[in-house]
């Protein structure tokens, strides 16, 4: 009964800390139950993003389904996912060697404020050319095959 009630509060993902304790009492048996509610999203920020603008950021976190909105509950896996998708939205703008790091700061009492910091770096040559160095080898070249 007790293990069904532990996986019940830990299974509601709520809490990043669920623990159960005996403690002693006159003719009973009585349980004290700790939880640690996981924080929530308070605000997040972009530093150093130059070529993108913070709006099409957002947009493409809703269309790619990364769910970091204020107040929903913190996860690590959800903060990795949205500097994977910002890193390919980077990539796509010439910066694919974009350096992004994420900064979490804990606001009491159960708050987090995440920061990414992004360095872009120069943007590389076949960003901007695609194709160009291609076209004049095939066309300085067509008569050797």
């Amino acid at each position: 009964m007790v293990e069904r009630d532990f996986n019940s509060l830990w299974n509601t993902g709520y809490f990043d800390n669920v623990r159960i304790e005996k403690v002693p009492g006159q003719g009973c048996l009585q349980l004290e139950v700790y939880v640690r509610e996981k924080p929530t999203y308070q605000r997040d920020q972009l530093q150093g993003l130059s070529s993108v603008s913070v709006s099409d950021v957002m947009e493409r976190f809703k269309k790619e389904k990364v769910a970091l909105n204020v107040e929903s509950q913190f996860d690590e896996t959800r903060v990795k996912r949205a500097e994977v998708v910002l890193q390919e939205m980077l990539g796509e703008h010439g910066h694919q060697f974009a350096v992004i790091k994420t900064e979490v700061k804990t606001i009491p009492p159960a708050r987090v404020a995440l920061t990414f910091v992004v360095k872009e770096g120069q943007p590389s040559r076949s960003a901007r050319s695609p194709l160009r160095g291609i076209m004049r080898w095939a066309t300085a070249n067509w008569w050797k095959r």
